[in-house]
């Protein structure tokens, strides 16, 4: 293992000479990484006034005053304690009426150039045309999942994973403000198995979606830098399912808390509205 000391004006090394669980401290932010077994940086999140990096946990819950950015709502939410102890948020369609979703969201969570990061533990219980799902980040004044059967509409910008009814596996969806949403198809059959997500813009421009199972052992991966939410846009964090019958709840459910991350924006002394 490794110690690097640099500025965080500095490229960090990549080369094959770092080794994994390296740590590198940047001398004026204070801010500290650590070299994972994917070879990427991985922020370890802190508390300093110097950090370029925020962090904030978030729970499906009435806790806005709670979290470190961001403006909570939710509908649908369901918490219990596991038999393991682990606490599982239930995001839940309703049992009574079709076409109506449960959610749980972030508003006002970043800007793309402002690199977000977020990470979610999650499963489905909905393996059939039952219902439709989406975990991830888009523009947050477009309501998502209105309908099944119009899932994502049209020129509202998201990237996340999620299923629309007729699908069998899981799909990464993505959009810019034009056009019909994106699929591209993770050949990962929908299931009741447990997940990780990670969505993250590398750059500001270019966002990658991870999935991980429950070992934390990547599954899949892609990079995009096309048709993704880029600019000064206000983005949401969101994870919402919608029911096609009334048969069943359907359900997300969201395991321990879900992580955030943001780069910090400039400090200015003038706030407009």
């Amino acid at each position: 293992m490794g110690i690097y000391n640099i500025d965080s004006t500095a490229t960090k090394p990549t080369d094959e000479s770092v080794t994994v669980d390296s740590i590198l401290i940047e001398n004026d932010t204070e801010d500290h990484y650590r070299f994972n077994k994917y070879r990427r940086w991985e922020f370890i999140p802190h508390m300093s006034y110097k950090s370029k990096r925020l962090h904030s946990l978030y729970t499906p819950k009435n806790n806005s005053t709670g979290l470190i950015f961001g403006d909570e709502t939710h509908s649908g939410v369901n918490i219990e304690l596991h038999s393991t102890g682990c606490m599982i948020y239930q995001i839940r369609s309703s049992a009574t009426t079709v076409d109506t979703k449960g959610f749980a969201t972030v508003n006002d969570y970043a800007q793309a150039n402002l690199t977000p990061k977020c990470q979610t533990i999650f499963s489905f219980n909905d393996t059939g045309a039952n219902s439709a799902a989406f975990i991830g980040l888009k523009d947050d004044t477009p309501s998502l999942l209105v309908t099944t059967a119009s899932f994502i509409q049209n020129d509202v910008a998201v990237v996340g994973v999620g299923y629309r009814s007729t699908d069998t596996n899981i799909f990464v969806f993505h959009n810019d403000v034009t056009g019909a949403v994106n699929a591209i198809n993770t050949g990962i059959a929908r299931s009741t198995n447990i997940y990780m997500v990670e969505i993250s813009y590398d750059t500001t421009t270019t966002v990658r979606v991870s999935l991980y199972d429950i070992n934390m052992a990547q599954i899949y991966e892609t990079t995009l830098s096309t048709e993704i939410p880029t600019g000064n846009m206000d983005l949401g964090y969101t994870a919402e399912i919608v029911n096609a019958n009334i048969t069943s709840r359907y359900v997300i459910n969201i395991f321990d808390f879900i992580r955030l991350e943001k780069t910090r924006g400039t400090l200015n002394p003038t706030t407009d509205f």
